[in-house]
């Protein structure tokens, strides 16, 4: 609450807006083999990890692709549950937040619903690609 993460703010690393949920609509922004070869494909979906509160889940909660080092995805009986059903025991997932604040879930720039799966494939999904919210501070830290 109160944060200034928005569309326009919550930019990529050389400082461009994230296409968003509705900025390029194509069909095609679930594919992994499309996405990854398009740069204005839907990849509104930021890889964060955490609650709304910014904290982390339980330890017996995976919303972190087993802390971001797995690529493995759901049992294929678990596919049809949707997103934010994953975590958990043979659930892999990462929790996502919005850039653009646009989409399921509650909308949160930090925690809004889980991914379908950890694998490159299973990202574009539920329309990410793999970034990731980095924060940096800046000025004089030293007081």
């Amino acid at each position: 609450m109160g944060n200034n993460l928005h569309k326009q703010t919550g930019l990529t690393e050389k400082g461009a807006i994230v296409p968003g949920l509705y900025d390029y609509l194509d069909p095609r922004d679930r594919d992994w083999e499309y996405v990854k070869t398009t740069p204005y494909s839907n990849r509104h979906e930021v890889l964060t990890g955490s609650q709304p509160d910014g904290r982390a889940f339980p330890p017996d909660i995976d919303y972190t692709c087993d802390n971001w080092t797995s690529n493995a995805d759901p049992a294929p009986e678990l596919e049809t549950l949707g997103p934010g059903i994953y975590g958990g025991p043979g659930r892999p997932n990462a929790q996502i937040g919005f850039p653009d604040r646009e989409g399921g879930g509650n909308g949160s720039w930090n925690s809004s619903h889980g991914t379908r799966g950890c694998s490159q494939t299973a990202l574009p999904i539920t329309h990410g690609i793999g970034q990731f919210y980095c924060f940096g501070i800046t000025g004089d830290d030293s007081q």
